[in-house]
C-alpha cells in the first residue's frame, strides 16, 4: 500500500463507473483510502442522475453502488468535520459538501484526491490536493 488518501466522490465514481479518466482513478486502489460518509450519498446521487439522464440503466447503477460499497474505504462521520468545513466554505466561497472533503483531509493530515478542478484550487497551506494526473 502506498500513502493514505482522502477520497472524494468525483474520483470514487470513476472507480465504479467507466468515465473519462477512470483508468487514472483506478490508481487510488493502490492506496489506503479514507472518506467522510458523505461519499456514499454523493455517489448515490451521481448514479441516480446518470439513470435519470439515460446515461446508464438502473441495473448498472445498482452494480456500481454495490461496487462502491465493496471498496476498501475507511468511512468517517462527516459531522466530525462540519464546523471546520462550514468555516472553510464561508472563507473560500465554495460549497460545504466539497469543503467537508477538504476539511477532513486537512484535519487528518492526508492528501485529498479529486477530479474536481474547482476543489483542486482550494489547495494551500495545510491542504494538499492531488488531481488524477498527479496521482502516484
Amino acid at each position: 500500500m502506498r500513502e493514505r488518501l482522502l477520497l472524494d466522490a468525483s474520483v470514487a465514481i470513476k472507480v465504479v463507473v467507466a468515465e473519462a479518466d477512470s483508468e487514472l482513478a483506478l490508481r487510488v486502489l493502490d492506496h489506503a483510502l479514507v472518506a467522510p460518509d458523505l461519499l456514499m450519498a454523493e455517489c448515490g446521487n451521481i448514479l441516480w442522475k446518470k439513470v435519470r439522464r439515460d446515461e446508464m440503466p438502473a441495473e448498472a447503477a445498482d452494480q456500481a453502488a454495490a461496487a462502491l460499497l465493496a471498496l476498501r474505504v475507511e468511512i468517517l462521520p462527516a459531522s466530525r468535520f462540519l464546523p471546520g468545513a462550514l468555516r472553510r466554505a464561508i472563507r473560500v466561497g465554495h460549497p460545504v459538501y466539497d469543503c467537508l472533503y477538504a476539511e477532513a483531509a486537512a484535519t487528518l493530515g492526508l492528501p485529498l484526491v479529486t477530479a474536481d478542478r474547482r476543489l483542486q484550487a482550494l489547495a494551500g497551506p495545510g491542504l494538499r490536493v492531488i488531481g488524477l494526473d498527479d496521482l502516484p
